[in-house]
């Protein structure tokens, strides 16, 4: 019995590990997928100028549940292309970097991109081997979400921030 307990625990935290992962997964899809069509249409208020603000009015409404929404860094910006420095994730030595990431809506008609990052704990954190990083200190597990986008030649303006 002993011999059998280890392995079945391991099962069922793994099968609750994965769902987690597809519940934080989804849950940041949509709050993104919602958030950029903000930015797209031209609906995010004028006093939307910063990364912690876009949060609070955009991205936070649309997350629930088990998400923490302070925990979650965003990236608007405008691109060229989707290449893949462009969607790559800021690391520094192995250490997730978000002092990169800015809110910059872009102009109407402009190619944009909306990346989302929030660093999820793990059960089973001491078990896994790759796909984890450092952040604030803790070994956690990244889980992204992008949205690519063009921005809508719409009458509504959005306050383009300084420095975009």
């Amino acid at each position: 019995m002993a011999l059998i307990m280890m392995p079945l625990m391991m099962f069922i935290l793994g099968i609750f590990e994965t769902g987690y992962t597809f519940y934080v997964q989804q849950t940041l899809d949509y709050a993104l997928y919602q958030a950029a069509r903000q930015v797209a249409t031209g609906q995010i208020p004028a006093t939307v100028t910063s990364v912690p603000t876009f949060l609070s009015a955009a991205l936070c409404p649309g997350v629930s549940g088990l998400l923490n929404c302070s925990n979650i860094s965003v990236n608007v910006t405008p691109v060229s292309g989707f290449s893949a420095s462009v969607l790559a994730v800021p690391m520094t030595n192995g250490v997730f970097d978000p002092s990169r990431f800015v809110f910059c809506p872009g102009q109407p008609g402009q190619l944009m991109m909306a990346q989302a990052v929030y660093p999820a704990s793990s059960f089973l954190i001491q078990f896994l081997s790759g796909g984890l990083t450092t952040y604030q200190g803790r070994t956690v597990r990244l889980i992204a979400s992008t949205a690519g986008f063009v921005n809508e030649p719409s009458a509504a303006t959005t306050v383009v921030p300084p420095g975009c």
